[in-house]
């Protein structure tokens, strides 16, 4: 029973907290600036950290930019190599 408190707790405390993009840290929703970093947070790095493509974000010198996540670009090599594969098959067919 112990354990189902805990889950029905922690639900509570997801829905009424994020992550600092900067640090990882939980915080409150409402909070404009991080507790534990100092980061100022904007709409901007939530949209960021809820993409389905991006799965981390870099701090650069004019603000945060995204990288893809290991499975996107797999998929996007994925695709090159049978676009590639298809091409050397299709003129291959054509010399014979």
């Amino acid at each position: 029973m112990r354990n189902l408190q805990e889950v029905k707790q922690r639900k509570l405390e997801e829905r009424d907290s994020k992550s600092c993009p900067r640090c990882a840290e939980r915080i409150k929703r409402a909070a404009t600036v991080c507790r534990y970093c100092g980061h100022e947070l904007n709409d901007r790095d939530f949209a960021l950290a809820a993409s389905p493509i991006t799965s981390t974000s870099f701090q650069s010198e004019d603000g945060y930019i995204s990288v893809p996540n290991d499975n996107y670009l797999a998929f996007i090599l994925m695709a090159a190599a049978i676009l590639v594969v298809s091409v050397i098959g299709l003129s291959l067919l054509r010399n014979q």
